[in-house]
């Protein structure tokens, strides 16, 4: 009875084995819920690294492509002056459009192998996990070279007094902008007419040394804020007797000629008015305290003159008065100003020139209008080009870093519009 006893009690107790079916089922479930965890995460992860890597790779690629594309018209000018110094044509290829390609991807994998889960019990699981993201880039830049009519349009044609104007409008230096952009001044009378020209040209010293104190002149009233750059505006007036109200159709012709019908007081009398502002004064006072019929005097005697040459007028009576100037800036080309340039490294070298005694102090008055320098090693400066085995530089002042501004805007202005221009030059990366 006693040892049948004992063997009734051992058979009740859970053996060895049944404690490593329960370990293994409970091990199992844990992994179960392990997996799907993981599962969860990899989604997760994919998700975030497609989101994450996309925008940054985008981000830099914008900014990259916009400075390089601003370095090539940058070094494009210096490379110009460069060929022009070396008595060679200059020439002109800018970047119409680029148009690239961005594909993001992310990839997550995960494997387990359970091997023998219940048939082996040596067995040891086995794990592996593969999470990756990619980006490719196809870029395609299309390229215009200026030539032909194109070229003598935007290269070779003088800029306009509406180009000068409206960089003075934007607080550029306007003795600066003077020496940049123009190749004389033409002293005229009272009635517009032509009586002698001082040469923005180093070579003939005496004109160069007039030219340059009338560009002083107007640097300190623009430094003194006494300067005023704007459109001559005023209105051109006909008042008629009609026998009744303007047709449609010739509303519609006044309209397409700039001209607005106006009904006035009087029984079938009509009033026909066109503005006129296309032509820009420089001047010691405000035109727009003028009557009208003097800024149609004003506007008369600037619009005899091309459109190449912008009006000066420097009153008695007005600030800066005593120093009295009449006349118009003759405008450069784009080519003649990076001739100029070039010509000025050692051609035909600047020299100082003091202001009129008329004239007070101005801040800045540097020899040379913009510095080129001519070295045979690499010099500290971002704005450089090698040619013919020399560097071509602009260095790092304020004066010379302006000037360079102004040459880049003008070189906006009248070359990189090339909407009209024929068939690109396509390059895919």
């Amino acid at each position: 009875m006693t040892n049948y006893g004992k063997k009734l009690d051992l058979r009740s107790q859970p053996d060895s084995h049944h404690f490593r079916e329960l370990d293994r089922n409970r091990s199992h479930h844990q992994e179960r819920n392990l997996i799907r965890s993981i599962h969860i995460f990899l989604f997760a992860g994919a998700f975030f690294l497609a989101g994450c890597v996309g925008p940054v790779a985008l981000h830099k690629a914008v900014l990259e492509y916009d400075d390089t594309v601003q370095r090539l018209e940058s070094e494009m000018l210096l490379l110009n002056i460069a060929r022009l110094h070396n008595n060679l044509p200059d020439h002109y290829t800018v970047t119409s459009a680029i148009a690239a390609t961005f594909d993001f991807r992310s990839s997550v994998g995960f494997q387990g192998n359970w091997p023998g889960f219940y048939d082996n019990p040596k067995s040891q699981d086995k794990y592996s996990l593969n999470v990756g993201a990619s980006v490719s880039e196809n870029p395609t830049m299309s390229i215009v070279p200026v030539q032909g009519a194109e070229f003598t349009e935007r290269i070779l044609k003088p800029l306009n007094d509406e180009t000068l104007g409206f960089l003075a409008y934007q607080g550029v230096n306007v003795g600066l902008l003077a020496r940049l952009m123009a190749r004389s001044f033409h002293n005229r009378d009272s009635a517009g007419n032509f009586l002698s020209s001082a040469l923005n040209n180093p070579q003939i010293a005496e004109s160069y040394r007039e030219f340059r104190r009338i560009e002083l002149h107007l640097q300190w009233l623009s430094e003194e804020r006494e300067l005023w750059v704007l459109p001559i505006r005023f209105i051109q007036k006909v008042v008629a007797e009609l026998s009744g109200p303007p047709s449609a159709g010739d509303i519609a012709n006044a309209l397409d000629k700039g001209y607005r019908w106006r009904k006035l007081s009087r029984p079938n009398q009509y009033e026909l008015a066109r503005i006129y502002s296309n032509r820009i004064a420089i001047t010691n006072y405000d035109p727009d305290t003028l009557t009208n019929k003097e800024r149609e005097k004003l506007y008369r005697l600037a619009n005899r003159t091309p459109e190449n040459h912008a009006l000066v007028d420097i009153e008695k009576g007005y600030p800066g008065g005593d120093f009295p100037i009449f006349g118009t800036f003759k405008l450069r080309s784009l080519n003649a100003i990076l001739a100029f340039l070039a010509d000025t490294i050692d051609k035909t070298p600047e020299f100082e020139v003091a202001p009129d005694p008329r004239t007070g102090p101005v801040k800045e008055n540097p020899i040379r209008t913009m510095d080129i320098q001519l070295t045979d090693s690499a010099p500290d400066t971002e704005l450089r080009v090698k040619f013919a085995g020399k560097y071509y530089s602009v260095p790092n002042t304020n004066w010379d870093r302006e000037g360079f501004l102004i040459l880049y805007k003008l070189f906006q202005v009248t070359v990189t519009d090339v909407s009209a221009i024929g068939i690109p030059v396509t390059i895919a990366k």
